[in-house]
């Protein structure tokens, strides 16, 4: 299979065996050819924000010991309930294992420094409310939640692996844009530089390309 383009157009050009050929439905190049238009993605800059979930006042940061009172700040791995009648914040990495929200209660996840957060937990039980950005505050830094667990270890809880709500989440992240970019010369076996389409320097976030890819 090879793939050649035009700054606006790419060509695909398909070769099969006689043998490969079992139906008429099969596109060949003895039978049609394709051509594909992909337009440029235009780059989109993210607006500015305001009323920021997780810069309000009043809020208790998960890293804090009085947070959780006499049950006490959360061990790695653990189970883990946010306090009734709380609005907790989590700012940095953690890895607990189920986590629930209480009906009262609510989890915001948010950066003040605009670093990146990595949420990991076997499960995550929403009754009360979930929260990263607002309509106002679309959020531009990385957030991560990654569900835990193994095959071995499968339960037949609904948030085993999952995030099980019945209260509210409510998520509003910035789409960034273009979210990818063509070669602009082929890059062979040795190569230390690959050429781009657009300046990479000059884009919003990190991009994966569409190859120039041939197959003997």
């Amino acid at each position: 299979m090879k793939l050649t383009w035009t700054p606006s157009i790419i060509v695909i050009f398909v070769t099969m065996s006689t043998r490969s050929v079992m139906s008429a439905a099969f596109i060949t190049t003895s039978t049609s050819s394709e051509m594909v238009t992909l337009p440029r993605q235009p780059v989109t800059t993210p607006p500015a924000q305001s009323d920021c979930p997780h810069l309000e006042n009043g809020l208790k940061s998960w890293h804090w010991k009085s947070t959780w009172g006499s049950a006490g700040k959360p061990t790695a791995n653990s189970d883990v309930t946010i306090p009734e009648n709380t609005r907790v914040h989590l700012s940095t990495n953690v890895r607990q294992g189920v986590i629930t929200i209480p009906a009262s209660s609510e989890l915001i996840i948010g950066s003040k420094t605009g670093s990146s957060i990595s949420l990991e937990a076997s499960g995550i039980k929403v009754y009360g409310k979930l929260t990263i950005g607002s309509e106002t505050c679309q959020i531009r830094d990385e957030i991560t939640i990654t569900l835990t667990g193994s095959r071995a270890g499968m339960s037949d809880d609904p948030w085993y692996k999952g995030i099980y709500v019945t209260g509210i989440i409510e998520v509003h992240g910035f789409g960034f844009s273009p979210t990818w970019t063509r070669l602009a010369a082929p890059v062979l076996k040795g190569d230390n530089v690959i050429y781009l389409q657009v300046d990479a320097r000059s884009l919003p976030a990190p991009l994966p390309l569409l190859p120039f890819l041939t197959h003997a």
